[in-house]
């Protein structure tokens, strides 16, 4: 039986859904309450009723989707029963996330031009999430190779940046040259 939160829950995902399509083709700026409210198929009291206005609505949408992203993401590591088998994961979740953040189109690079509010909202809670998950990472690839002296924060972040760098470059045995580099680490003459 559906209970009025659930339908409430439902209503509101189904918002932060149509928003988030229309935000990804028409960016922040050129997005109004009245055609998220049409996409959504709710009256724009109802929208209201959930978001008190776009500014809010665009920081839920980008706070929602970093969330499922984490979530994801830890599935993957999880389920990683070797180094390479998790480098193999990150780097096939890397371009479902490239596709993912598209909703970040004409955003990042117009950042500073979004309202402040905007701004802090969607930075509140980042910077710890991405410092928790890149750790979560690292704590796994020391659990296959403990003789790494970095902290799991650290090899997290490299490990990261670099599938995610390698997803949107494309770059051939890029994915072999990640795992050398966490197995034996950058030598001087490797620079």
């Amino acid at each position: 039986m559906m209970t009025d939160q659930s339908v409430s829950k439902d209503k509101r995902e189904s918002i932060l859904e149509a928003a988030a399509s229309l935000f990804l083709k028409e960016g922040f700026f050129k997005v109004t309450m009245d055609m998220v409210a049409e996409k959504a198929g709710v009256a724009k009291g109802t929208l209201y009723l959930y978001f008190k206005n776009k500014d809010e609505l665009f920081a839920s949408v980008i706070q929602s989707r970093v969330q499922r992203i984490v979530e994801e993401a830890r599935g993957v590591v999880d389920a990683s029963r070797s180094l390479d088998e998790l480098i193999d994961n990150l780097f096939v979740f890397a371009n479902k996330f490239v596709d993912e953040i598209g909703i970040y189109k004409g955003t990042r690079e117009r950042f500073m031009e979004l309202p402040v509010e905007v701004r802090k909202k969607i930075m509140k809670r980042t910077p710890e999430r991405v410092k928790k998950f890149n750790t979560y990472i690292g704590k796994k690839v020391k659990g296959f190779v403990p003789g790494i002296r970095m902290k799991p924060e650290y090899i997290g972040e490299i490990i990261l940046t670099l599938t995610i760098r390698s997803s949107i470059l494309g770059e051939k045995g890029f994915r072999d040259a990640v795992k050398r580099f966490i197995k034996t680490g950058l030598k001087k003459e490797e620079i």
